[in-house]
């Protein structure tokens, strides 16, 4: 194994999904929210090669792509994801669509090679805008992670251009992270990806030596395992101190981990089970049943709504009892809390215990 990618070096966060991954060569389950992201990447990326950029070529090739992932898709979700003023201002401008770039992490002869398939990259008069879609729901710097840094090195080595305003777009949030990547940004994701790349190489020839892959590479759970495929296999009932008895930081973290594995395992369990119900008809355990429900919600238009809102007003009652304004409508009106407050509104304030993304975590 000589060429490494930033997804296959970050992947090493859990080894025991690395061993699996790219040594086992096993098949991941694809998540939605992997293959979301697949489409919507190809979507823009075929607009981008014909510099098609109509509302009709992007439907089009939303329904296309999605019809053929292996996944359920929306494709209405793709097409408002993908089909936007910032994705076509960036695509207009030009530039070399999924560049696939390679280059020797350090001098050294037969030196492991890093490589990337860059979203979307072109010179500027003094530095090289190098921009990246993103289709999750999480929004970060690309300060946040070595990435873009990474991506940014291997763009120099290859330009001679030292200087890289790296982009972010998100396209689920419709803003943009931008960052200036110079010399020190981009040793330091160097840096970062030779030592990566001599751990996981030096646990390979352990493997070679017959110690037990187990041990060479452990599951180690966390953040990653809420994107693992396989999660669910990694549940060996073996868990940290319950609540109760934790007395250390590192047993509230060990535990905070296994929470992190558990929710994504409980989440892979229950589509396994949906499809066998979905096929097969309910399965009851005990006085529970696993079983399709059907709910039932309308969505109305402005037309509907305008119609519904005379017609309570014609029977005398009072439109006030049947309207909310939830914080994320607030939030999309724009409006401050001291404006809100003004119109004579109460804020409540309530506290759950979750989880939360961190800037920055670990350094990364």
């Amino acid at each position: 194994m000589n060429v490494f990618s930033f997804s296959r070096i970050e992947m090493f966060a859990c080894p025991a999904r690395w061993h699996r991954h790219y040594v086992l060569k096993l098949s991941e389950p694809p998540t939605g929210s992997l293959v979301l992201g697949k489409v919507c990447h190809s979507v823009i990326q075929m607009a981008a090669l014909t510099q098609r950029l109509d509302e009709e070529f992007f439907r089009q090739a939303a329904d296309v792509i999605s019809a053929n992932a292996p996944l359920k898709v929306d494709p209405d979700e793709v097409f408002n994801l993908t089909y936007q003023p910032l994705v076509l201002e960036e695509i207009s401008a030009g530039g070399r669509v999924e560049d696939h770039l390679t280059c020797p992490v350090n001098e050294e002869p037969f030196s492991p090679q890093i490589q990337a398939y860059i979203d979307l990259w072109r010179p500027e008069v003094d530095y090289i805008s190098l921009v990246d879609w993103k289709t999750g729901y999480k929004m970060y710097s690309p300060e946040d992670t070595m990435q873009l840094k990474l991506y940014s090195w291997l763009l120099s080595r290859n330009t001679g251009t030292n200087r890289v305003r790296a982009r972010l777009v998100f396209l689920r949030h419709r803003q943009v992270e931008e960052e200036m990547i110079g010399p020190s940004g981009m040793k330091m994701a160097r840096d970062w990806a030779e030592e990566k790349i001599n751990e996981i190489i030096e646990r390979l020839i352990r493997i070679e030596r017959g110690e037990p892959h187990q041990e060479v590479f452990p599951a180690v759970p966390g953040d990653t395992c809420r994107t693992c495929g396989w999660a669910y296999e990694c549940i060996d009932g073996v868990l940290p101190p319950v609540p109760g008895e934790i007395k250390t930081m590192r047993q509230a973290e060990q535990l905070a981990a296994e929470i992190l594995r558990l929710e994504a395992a409980l989440e892979q369990m229950k589509a396994l089970l949906k499809g066998y119900v979905k096929t097969a008809g309910p399965v009851v355990v005990g006085s529970r049943q696993f079983c399709e429900t059907t709910s039932v919600s309308w969505d109305f238009s402005k037309e509907a709504l305008k119609a519904a809102v005379g017609y309570i007003a014609k029977k005398g009652d009072s439109i006030y009892d049947h309207i909310t304004l939830s914080s994320k409508k607030l939030k999309k009106l724009g409006w401050s809390d001291a404006f809100i407050a003004s119109l004579g509104a109460e804020k409540k304030v309530t506290k759950k215990f979750t989880h939360v993304a961190v800037k920055n975590p670990g350094g990364r």
